[in-house]
Order: C-alpha cells, then structure tokens, then sequence
C-alpha cells in the first residue's frame, strides 16, 4: 500500500465551486493555497461547515470545511444572500460594501441609520508665554 500522504504533504490546492442559481450548472477554479488572503486566515474559526457572508464582498461567500475555508465567487454579477446560502439577483438582497467591508441589512438596522458627522471645533490660540 502507497502512502499519499507524503506525496500530498507538498501541495495544496484549493477549489472554489460558484453555484450557478438559475442554471444549477457549477462553475470550478482552482487556487494554490500561497494565493489566499491572509486577512481570511481565521475566518472559520468557530463555524460550522458551510458557506458565510464574505467579508469584504457582496457578490464572494466562503464556504468553511473543518476549519479551512474556501472564496467563492457568485455568478452573472448576483450578491451571495445569507438568509438562503445562495447567490442571488442584487436586487433581492440588501448589502452594500463600505470602505472595503460589507454591511447588511441586519448590521445596518443593528448600528442605525448612517448620520453623516461634522465637527467645527474653535481655533486654538497658545499663548506665547506657554512655548
């Protein structure tokens, strides 16, 4: 019997599956594990398997599988929809991208409205004394 293991020890692939709504066809591509985002190292941690929200795009998901992850990317321009684990058309889905993160619209009711804020503060005058 061969042993795999150490042949496979060196090489890490991982495969991002689309899903395609409307079709149901799949869509693969395939990234070397040196090409994932750093800053999604510990994204599953603590998850169940399955697929989540990406943080930092509404039409990306990551698809969690014991404690490693995967980026997926939803078809035809669609948003991934938390509520049903799919992607979906953009215009059944509340989410939109800020400075690089993704709000939905269950963080958006948590943290209210967006109130733009201004502040006018007084010129300081330092008195020559003080220098």
């Amino acid at each position: 019997m061969r042993n795999f293991g150490h042949v496979w020890s060196n090489v890490f692939f991982t495969l991002l599956v689309t899903h395609a709504v409307t079709s149901g066809q799949a869509s693969v591509r395939v990234k070397r594990q040196s090409q994932m985002d750093p800053l999604l190292r510990n994204v599953c941690d603590g998850k169940k398997d399955g697929s989540y929200q990406h943080p930092y795009s509404c039409g990306l998901y990551v698809q969690c599988f014991q404690g490693s992850y995967t980026e997926g990317e939803c078809p035809w321009n669609m948003y991934y929809n938390v509520k049903t684990r799919f992607c979906d058309y953009k215009r059944k889905i509340k989410c939109k991208e800020v400075d690089g993160m993704i709000e939905t619209e269950a963080e958006s009711a948590m943290f209210g409205p967006q109130i733009p804020v201004s502040i006018n503060h007084p010129p300081i005058t330092i008195p020559k004394n003080a220098l």
